[in-house]
């Protein structure tokens, strides 16, 4: 529908279209780094305190409260870096977008204005009018696809390391490998007991033999 319709139109679409890529593709690749390390980050923090809370006696029999309180720190402080710089990133995306967003609406509007000006008076122009209004409909809801694809990409980096390391999981090869079989086997035997006698210490009761200490 947008390609069917002024080519005026379609090319201020398009031009629309191509900033909000440029804008989410320069943002990315910023902030796909610093999301694909929260991942990391947050199993340091989380490591830190497991040990804490697993260790707790042996950090307090050597006295080691503050050495781990500095390990916490270091491990928190790395993580709240990487999630500022990640959010300060995203946060210029919404108004590039939503700026992108106006400016096409407002083209959209100056040139049907223009091209309503060019054509004769009469039910044309009326046509035209309400092809506009359709045509910006149209145009937001392109512009929209693109937004939501953006907010798509802000969680598929920790996706991606999530699935990476399920399928490390998944592709792990065990260390001790089944044997080869070498068939069913044919050789019978017998077991059999001989001097073999229990009792109970603590008792005069016993089977077998005498019972020895």
């Amino acid at each position: 529908m947008i390609a069917s319709s002024d080519f005026r139109w379609t090319a201020a679409t398009a031009v629309a279209v191509a900033v909000i890529i440029a804008v989410n593709a320069f943002v990315l690749l910023y902030a796909m780094p610093k999301f694909r390390n929260i991942q990391w980050l947050t199993d340091d923090v989380n490591g830190v305190v497991g040990e804490d809370v697993e260790g707790v006696r042996v950090i307090r029999a050597y006295n080691a409260e503050g050495l781990q309180e500095a390990r916490f720190d270091r491990a928190n402080e790395a993580l709240l870096r990487n999630n500022l710089a990640a959010v300060r990133a995203m946060a210029v995306m919404f108004p590039a977008v939503g700026f992108v967003m106006n400016a096409l609406t407002m083209s959209i509007y100056f040139l049907g204005a223009s091209i309503i000006n060019d054509t004769a008076p009469g039910a044309e122009q009326m046509y035209l009018f309400s092809d506009m209004i359709v045509f910006s409909s149209y145009a937001m809801k392109v512009v929209n696809a693109f937004m939501m694809m953006s907010a798509i990409f802000n969680g598929l980096p920790r996706a991606m390391v999530s699935s990476k390391r399920i399928q490390e999981v998944i592709t792990h090869e065990p260390s001790v490998a089944d044997g080869e079989s070498g068939g069913p086997a044919e050789a019978r035997g017998e077991i059999e007991f001989r001097g073999v006698s229990f009792c109970q210490r603590s008792e005069e009761r016993r089977v077998g033999k005498e019972c020895r200490s």
